[in-house]
């Protein structure tokens, strides 16, 4: 378990304490009601709700910054791994925050690379590669030539139109591809070689809760939820035990080798567009706490198509 800090919106217990209205709020503070009703409905300050805004609402109330905005001390606890199907690598790590008074559940997406040993590795890519020479055999027989040719610069987009054009077997092979690699990887031991961990954001969880699949069942019961709630706010040091805590779950109760694994953190800034990337990595025969050793990219700024939905993506190919 390790803590945080969270900064918390109170207008709405200010506004029933002096039973106030949004109405007669927006009067006194001469804003918009739209922006007073997001403020009143949120637990947080929305992204872009300019300070000149805070500080008239404060102004109408006769109240200060710190009244409006509080900041709490909370402790986060991994209480849960959820598998994204059948998949063993890909999953949703529940985090429970506590404070002196409540709390609140948040997501990370996990994906967990294993390896097996280099004798099984071989066996189980013999059978893939026959799987994508079937493919290929059934593309020749429809002749497909341009699938095989590879010397031009539109050979991706040809890719593309071929899995598209032949998707039902693209998806099939696919899925056979995926159910090799699983009896392989549950049949004997494995090694975690890296862990990548991307808080789920909002909009994700939406997408996921409008689906009404067995995954948003299993997460439905984790509330009161605040996807990626701690994203920014989370030090280097907080992300360190945490990466502890999360590996003590991953050896648990499996066959798993967690020697020196890495784990990469990839905290996203939606105001900003901007990446926070922490990479942790035990060196060996160290003690557990002070061998996770950071190494701290800089922010980058990401552009649009660097910021699609990595879950989403990987919900499409698990549903299908």
């Amino acid at each position: 378990m390790c803590g945080g800090v969270f900064l918390k919106n109170n207008l709405s217990k200010i506004l029933e304490k002096e039973g106030m209205t949004v109405s007669e709020l927006v009067e006194l503070a001469h804003v918009g009601r739209t922006t007073v009703s997001q403020l009143k409905n949120s637990e947080t300050i929305p992204e872009k709700t300019k300070i000149g805004i805070l500080i008239d609402i404060c102004k109408a109330l006769n109240i200060s910054i710190s009244d409006l905005i509080s900041i709490d001390s909370f402790s986060f606890e991994v209480v849960d791994f959820i598998p994204i199907y059948s998949s063993k690598n890909t999953g949703i790590t529940v985090i429970k925050a506590v404070d002196d008074t409540s709390y609140f559940f948040t997501f990370l997406v996990t994906e967990i690379k294993r390896d097996i040993s280099y004798e099984h590795r071989r066996e189980m890519e013999n059978e893939t590669e026959k799987l994508e020479m079937n493919f290929e055999n059934l593309l020749k027989k429809k002749g497909e030539s341009a699938y095989f040719e590879d010397d031009d610069d539109d050979f991706d987009e040809k890719i593309r139109i071929i899995k598209e054009k032949y998707s039902d077997e693209y998806i099939e092979k696919m899925q056979k591809k995926a159910e090799i690699t699983d009896f392989y990887f549950n049949k004997y031991p494995t090694k975690i070689v890296r862990v990548e961990l991307t808080p789920m954001e909002e909009f994700e969880w939406n997408t996921i809760t409008t689906k009404k699949s067995q995954l948003s069942k299993q997460l439905l019961k984790f509330t009161p939820l605040k996807p990626g709630a701690f994203d920014m706010t989370i030090s280097n040091e907080q992300l360190i035990e945490l990466t502890v805590d999360i590996e003590n779950m991953l050896s648990q109760g499996n066959r798993d080798n967690v020697d020196n694994p890495r784990y990469s953190w990839h905290l996203y800034d939606t105001r900003d567009k901007e990446q926070r990337l922490k990479i942790f990595q035990r060196a060996k025969n160290q003690d557990r706490l002070k061998d996770l050793r950071s190494s701290v990219l800089e922010s980058v700024k990401l552009e649009e198509a660097e910021s699609k939905s990595k879950l989403l993506r990987l919900l499409h190919f698990y549903e299908k």
